[in-house]
Order: C-alpha cells, then sequence, then structure tokens
C-alpha cells in the first residue's frame, strides 16, 4: 500500500496537498466563489487531482509534476464530511480518505 506524501510546501496556495502512489490531489480554498457549477451552485473549494507518470515517494522528489492528466471539482464546505477540517488538521485522515479516485 503506497504511503501519503505531504507536498504542502510545494503549493503555498493549497491548504494541503498530497501524493499517493501514481496520484496527486491538492484542496485550495479560493478567495472568490467558483464560477456557477453545472449545477449552478457556488464553491469555495476546489480540488486539483492529478494522474502521474511516476509515483509520489518523497517530499521532495516533484513526482506531482509528472502530469499525464489532470482535473478540477469545485465543492461547498457544507459537502465535505462534516469535521473534516479538524480531522485533516490533526492528521487523522488524508485527502485521498475523503475524495476516493476509484
Amino acid at each position: 500500500m503506497s504511503a501519503v506524501i505531504d507536498y504542502s510546501g510545494s503549493f503555498p496556495n493549497a491548504q494541503v496537498a498530497q501524493g499517493k502512489g501514481n496520484n496527486f490531489l491538492a484542496l485550495v480554498k479560493m478567495d472568490k466563489p467558483a464560477p456557477d457549477r453545472f449545477d449552478g451552485k457556488r464553491a469555495h473549494y476546489e480540488v486539483l487531482y492529478r494522474w502521474l507518470s511516476c509515483d509520489c515517494e518523497r517530499p521532495d522528489d516533484e513526482a506531482y509534476v509528472c502530469v499525464q492528466g489532470s482535473e478540477v471539482t469545485y465543492w461547498q464546505r457544507k459537502e465535505l464530511k462534516e469535521g473534516f477540517f479538524d480531522r485533516l488538521k490533526n492528521g487523522t485522515i488524508n485527502l485521498f480518505d475523503e475524495f476516493k479516485l476509484n
């Protein structure tokens, strides 16, 4: 099982940036709400997902630049599980626990 690598130091605008295996996720709180989503709701959080050509192994390996593809989704705070930010802050969960890629 792949370890979760913290890349937050390389992404100062992100609340957290993490890699696991050949996947990368970053959570960004936007200053202004995202343009209307398809469902018409406005969101203040952006999740950047990149699938990579190499595995994330160390915080300084820069695997997050080996991008094969990427997508962005927009989230409202209420769409995230209750207590998500507290658990994320204290390290009891990571982005891969909240955002399932499969």
